[in-house]
């Protein structure tokens, strides 16, 4: 099972895995910056998230773990290709997010500091992404990155293009 948790102060991402041992704290290879981590037993013992690691937040949702920015050119490809093809890349397109769909995994996060948990059974109590959830946790409007200008920090979440693998 992996993790990854973002660092507050520089936004780097920091992984680790649960096979192995888990740290005590997460110490950011850019900015030195520790954060301590506290699994519950239910993470632990059962391999299912119920809380947050690192920020022992409880409300979590549930994203496919795929990268969006890959989903959105396969559309684009799609819609460039469509008079083409007589709209049959669409189709495709269609075709190709089911399949992925159905196979990728699920993956759980964190809305209050967006750590990700990879490869943990899902929560049932955990739902998809939720606007007013987000929001009482200061995310901006939509599911947004928050993406910031070169060399400032994001007011929120994982950074424009880091959050996704």
């Amino acid at each position: 099972m992996q993790v990854r948790a973002w660092c507050p102060q520089c936004w780097t991402a920091i992984d680790f895995d649960t096979e192995e041992e888990i740290p005590g704290a997460l110490h950011c290879p850019r900015c030195d910056h520790k954060r301590p981590v506290a699994p519950s037993e239910s993470l632990l013992r059962d391999e299912i998230v119920d809380r947050c690691a690192v920020c022992s937040c409880r409300e979590l949702f549930l994203e496919k773990g795929f990268d969006q920015r890959i989903g959105c050119g396969i559309l684009l490809l799609a819609i460039a290709l469509s008079p083409a093809t007589y709209m049959l890349s669409l189709l495709v397109a269609s075709l190709l997010d089911l399949v992925l769909y159905r196979w990728l995994p699920f993956r759980t996060v964190c809305y209050n500091c967006q750590t990700e948990y990879r490869g943990f059974a899902p929560n049932p109590r955990h739902e998809g992404y939720d606007l007013n959830t987000a929001e009482k946790y200061g995310a901006e409007a939509g599911k947004k990155k928050a993406g910031a200008k070169a060399g400032e920090k994001p007011k929120h979440g994982r950074p424009a293009g880091g959050g996704q693998s």
